[in-house]
Parts: C-alpha cells; structure tokens; sequence
C-alpha cells in the first residue's frame, strides 16, 4: 500500500462510516413516523404532512446509505499515484477542508480532511504526500488549470514539471 492510500484511507473510512451512522438514524425515524401515521387515521391532522415527508426522506435515506456502502473510487484511484495531474486544497472557515485530486482519465476527486486538520497540520501532511507521489502534478487552483485540466488532464503533468513555482499548493479556492 503507497503512503498516499495509507494516508487517506482511514479519513474515507471515517467519513464514511459518519454518513452511514446519520442515514441509518434517517431511515429509523422516518420509518417510524411512517408505520405511526399508517396506524392511524390522520388524514385531518396536520401530522399527515410529516408522514408523507418521511415517506419521501426514506428513499434518499437509503440511496445515502446505498452509497457509502459501495467502494470509493477515489481510493482506488489513488493506488496508482503516478495518474494524477493535479491537486489542491479548498479553504473553508480558515483552514483547508478538502483536497481535490485530479487523474489523467478526466476524474477529480473530493478528499474530505477532518476538523482535527487546523491544530495537527492534517492538511500540510496530505500536501507532503502529494507531492512525495506525484511529483510531476500541477498543484493550486486557477481558472486556466481547471479550463486545462477539463480539454486535456495530461497537459497539466508537463507544465507543472516545466514550472517549479507550481508547485506549491494553494488553497485559497472556495471553490
């Protein structure tokens, strides 16, 4: 396993396992509020309204649960750290919040950093193992890197290899 996988795949897991807890929790009230109103005759009450939102929160409950159940492609993707193009941090609230990754296929993927990130430099580690495993990636976010990276992902290899001063890593994007 590269240090790049080692390194994202207990945040994924994390998150992961977070919007499994809040859909399942979902999915237990609102089948609960739907087998009450059905047990009961509130077609005057105003409780009606409450049981025919459960009745729609049920499906988007499970599609999120459906979801985090199957594998990250993200992670899959990071196997081969030699496919990415480029990378950079988005800032939220002061600090990195999110890395997005960028592969030679066209596929940019959201890593999430936890809040832990501003005191434990979580962000700064997730740069340094970028860089370590693809060396020859465009880092920061600009409008031309984006208008490259959608007409041609490999362009961006090549000029971040031509340029050194790309390869900082900025997250001022609030993207």
């Amino acid at each position: 396993m590269n240090q790049l996988l080692a390194y994202f795949e207990p945040i994924v897991r994390a998150q992961r396992i977070k919007n499994r807890i809040v859909a399942l929790v979902m999915l237990v009230l609102c089948g609960g509020v739907v087998v009450w109103a059905f047990s009961a005759d509130l077609s005057e009450y105003p409780e009606a309204r409450m049981a025919a939102l459960s009745v729609i929160v049920l499906p988007v409950a499970a599609f999120i649960l459906i979801w985090n159940l199957l594998p990250h492609r993200g992670l899959a993707a990071l196997a081969e750290p030699s496919r990415i193009v480029w990378y950079y941090g988005v800032k939220k609230g002061g600090h990195i919040n999110a890395v997005f990754v960028g592969f030679d296929n066209g596929k940019l993927h959201r890593f999430h950093l936890p809040l832990i990130s501003i005191k434990e430099g979580f962000s700064q580690e997730a740069f340094q193992h970028l860089r370590a495993g693809a060396a020859g990636a465009a880092t920061g976010y600009s409008e031309e890197l984006r208008k490259s990276f959608r007409a041609d992902p490999n362009s961006l290899r090549t000029s971040a290899a031509a340029d050194p001063s790309a390869q900082t890593p900025n997250a001022n994007s609030t993207k």
